[in-house]
């Protein structure tokens, strides 16, 4: 019986999931996604022509997305071989660990 709730309730969550709809987007007239009916959006569906597409686009430095890619894969290398080079510590043993204040003679 539980198996046949619970894909019930994978069925009804996954049936009703498709049905959600994102808001519409807008664009600025450089063609840059913006929220619609913010200052300098332009209306639900309008594109800037093929022109103004092409000079914004040239006008952005190029070659930006494979440094960023390259700076990113350096540091986690670094992260990783910062890792590598911890010591061995599992805490099993009461020698990993330091001595605290309240070690030692107990007396109750």
């Amino acid at each position: 019986m539980r198996p046949l709730v619970l894909a019930l309730a994978a069925l009804i969550t996954l049936s009703t999931a498709s049905m959600v709809r994102a808001g519409p987007s807008c664009v600025d007239r450089n063609g840059d996604p913006i929220h619609c009916g913010v200052k300098g959006a332009m209306p639900v569906g309008w594109t800037p022509s093929p022109q103004t597409l092409l000079r914004v686009q040239m006008s952005r430095p190029r070659g930006t997305g494979f440094l960023n890619l390259e700076r990113a894969a350096c540091l986690l290398a670094l992260f990783l071989a910062a890792t590598a080079l911890l010591p061995d510590f599992d805490g099993a043993h009461g020698e990993d660990w330091d001595r605290q204040e309240d070690d030692g003679d107990r007396r109750e």
